[in-house]
């Protein structure tokens, strides 16, 4: 009995001791917490939460059982009264983590969030999910299921998406310096990016069909026209933008993103190209990329015609006389052809003779 009451209050004492570790522990973390301003806003079909750093910094974010907590490189300090507020639609509240440098989102419902890095900001987006088919009203699924009138012109009847593809929901917003446009995939899917003065294009390497309703129905900053074309295993997305806008374009969990920047000259969208022009530039920039054969190298050697006769006056029998005379009587100091009955030079015999027989050096051609 004795040796236990020793350990119990051995045990004892070490409570107190941890408690004031734990204690020092956060006013450490706490007092090299970096001070964080924290905006939100509510847009048509999104809200967003700007964490502006001194700093790039990393984080990491993971959405479980309607809870989203983003935690970053560093320590934060910060104020997330107003970010309840403004997005109350989809926020129920904002709690810094225990560890002080992770940010808790309890959400109001079931909805889609993700983040990513912008400069010196992270950004936190919060948005409705895609209706699944079961949740769509009766009369929706019946008009989807009607096929489409569309004349045989129209890019979109022509993409040959079939119904039984998945749907990827295409959200957008308007920014001071850039319009934003967001492709809600299910899943992480790989794509490329592309862009000729003023058509951009990405190709997803998934096929489906790209709901491009929203950014339809609204007249964007930058963008000019936006269409689909789907294949077998991808869909391509072309736009048409301002010939000195720059697209910036990243992934940000499993949605891709599209900023179309504000131009540097004219605002007014180049015209969106059709389909057929749109491949033939496709090919020329192709074209244009591939490696170009290396010219061929120009034989140089003079070769004897096969029908040229010994002392003809071809070029391979003339000499200079030179100051010894003329070959033929009255023209000194010219060139003329060798005599047939005067040996001839060791040079002109053997370049005839190398070229003949292959002797000579070769170029290939």
């Amino acid at each position: 009995m004795a040796e236990g009451s020793v350990t119990g209050r051995k045990h004892r004492r070490w409570v107190p001791w941890a408690l004031v570790a734990g204690f020092l522990a956060l006013q450490t973390a706490a007092a090299w917490a970096e001070p964080v301003r924290v905006r939100a806003a509510l847009h048509d079909d999104f809200g967003r939460v700007a964490f502006s750093w001194s700093s790039p910094v990393s984080h990491k974010s993971a959405l479980r059982n309607g809870r989203l907590t983003v935690r970053f490189g560093r320590p934060i300090e910060a104020s997330f009264g107003r970010v309840a507020r403004s997005l109350g639609k989809y926020i129920a509240s904002v709690t810094p983590g225990d560890d002080g440098q992770s940010v808790v989102f309890d959400l109001k419902g079931d909805f889609d969030a993700y983040s990513y890095d912008s400069g010196r900001a992270v950004i936190v987006e919060f948005a409705d999910k895609s209706p699944s088919a079961a949740d769509k009203p009766e009369a929706e699924k019946k008009a989807e299921a009607k096929p489409e009138t569309a004349a045989p012109s129209d890019p979109e009847a022509a993409s040959g998406a079939s119904p039984d593809l998945p749907v990827v929901r295409v959200r957008s917003g308007r920014h001071p310096d850039y319009t934003r446009i967001v492709f809600d995939w299910p899943s992480k899917v790989a794509y490329s990016f592309k862009q000729v003065g003023g058509v951009a294009t990405v190709t997803f390497e998934r096929a489906a069909r790209i709901d491009l309703g929203r950014v339809r129905s609204r007249r964007l900053p930058y963008i000019g026209g936006v269409r689909t074309q789907t294949g077998s295993d991808s869909v391509t997305v072309t736009l048409s933008v301002p010939a000195t806008s720059k697209v910036r374009h990243f992934l940000a969990g499993q949605k891709v993103v599209l900023d179309i920047r504000r131009p540097s000259g004219s605002e007014k969208a180049v015209p969106l190209p059709p389909p057929a022009a749109e491949g033939e530039a496709t090919k020329a920039a192709k074209a244009e990329s591939a490696p170009k054969p290396s010219p061929p190298v120009e034989d140089t050697r003079e070769t004897p015609s096969a029908a040229a006769k010994p002392g003809a006056n071809t070029a391979a029998n003339q000499v200079d006389a030179g100051p010894f005379g003329a070959v033929f009587p009255g023209l000194p100091g010219r060139r003329g052809a060798v005599s047939p009955g005067y040996p001839q030079p060791r040079h002109a015999a053997a370049l005839a003779a190398d070229a003949d027989h292959g002797n000579g050096e070769r170029f290939q051609r």
